[in-house]
């Protein structure tokens, strides 16, 4: 594996810049090597993709990832998951994303509980915004 292409990715994806992460991706034999490698907070960049701003930014790197074999549930350093991360911005449509592809809930991190108070924040306020 090229050691620069994690970094690559990485920076791409904290860029926001979509062409140069799928040049990356495309140009790897094995994407799921690059994908799941994790800086030196033990981020992934899926983690970084998951609290991007905005919402639909971070929606559209989360989806390349995660259609490249991104591990969902992978955690850095602190335990936090990409859920957790997009969770914690309010990320409804990146929270739902992740769930319908099988993103472990019930994992903790360092604070515990917060995902499950996150994920239940986001649900209620999704399904009050369905119903008006």
């Amino acid at each position: 594996m090229d050691i620069d292409k994690p970094q690559r990715l990485f920076q791409a994806v904290s860029d926001k810049d979509m062409k140069i992460a799928k040049i990356v991706i495309d140009s790897c034999h094995a994407p799921v090597d690059i994908m799941n490698h994790k800086n030196n907070s033990q981020f992934t960049t899926l983690m970084i993709a998951a609290q991007l701003i905005p919402e639909d930014i971070s929606m559209q790197f989360t989806k390349l990832l995660v259609s490249h074999k991104a591990k969902i549930d992978l955690q850095n350093k602190f335990g936090q998951t990409a859920l957790m991360l997009a969770s914690s911005k309010g990320y409804g449509s990146v929270v739902s994303f992740l769930m319908d592809h099988k993103a472990n809930y019930d994992l903790k991190n360092s604070v515990s509980n917060f995902i499950i108070l996150c994920v239940y924040r986001i649900f209620r306020l999704h399904c009050r915004i369905s119903l008006y």
